[in-house]
């Protein structure tokens, strides 16, 4: 796996660190904020989760 691919993935997991049991949903700036991750790529990667079923929608 090329390093960029490494990259991805750890970035993927990083934003999924951000979600926990009982607590409110983040904002995609507050998750780039607390993940260090711009906020178009937050936004590409929640996406690419959402496709995949690994995130939903809140209905805030």
């Amino acid at each position: 796996m090329s390093n960029e691919a490494v990259a991805a993935v750890e970035k993927a997991l990083s934003l999924l660190d951000c979600f926990q049991p009982g607590k409110e949903s983040l904002s995609l700036a507050l998750r780039a904020r607390t993940t260090g991750i711009p906020v178009t790529t937050v936004y590409g990667l929640m996406n690419s989760l959402k496709r995949k079923c690994y995130v939903g929608t809140s209905s805030r």
